[in-house]
């Protein structure tokens, strides 16, 4: 009778460690989920901000080139006056 009690005590111990144990690897595998899509957003986020800089930079040397055309023009118009 002790005995009997005694195993089903055990059995219900293992019982509650294995769920225990599924819901610790459930909640893993949820966090890992979460923390891979917060890492890819953040690669996105960079990746538009990069984008944006490098159109930034050809903007600026697309108007520089149209600066440096345009002096070039009004030099050579002053020395073909001259």
């Amino acid at each position: 009778m002790i005995r009997k009690y005694l195993q089903e005590q055990a059995n219900a111990v293992d019982k509650e460690l294995q769920k225990f144990e599924r819901q610790v690897q459930k909640d893993k595998a949820e966090q890992l989920a979460k923390l891979g899509a917060e890492k890819e957003t953040r690669l996105k986020e960079l990746r538009a901000k990069e984008e944006n800089i490098l159109n930034m930079d050809r903007q600026m040397q697309l108007a520089e080139e149209k600066h440096a055309a345009q002096f070039e023009a009004q030099k050579a118009a002053i020395l073909k006056k001259q």
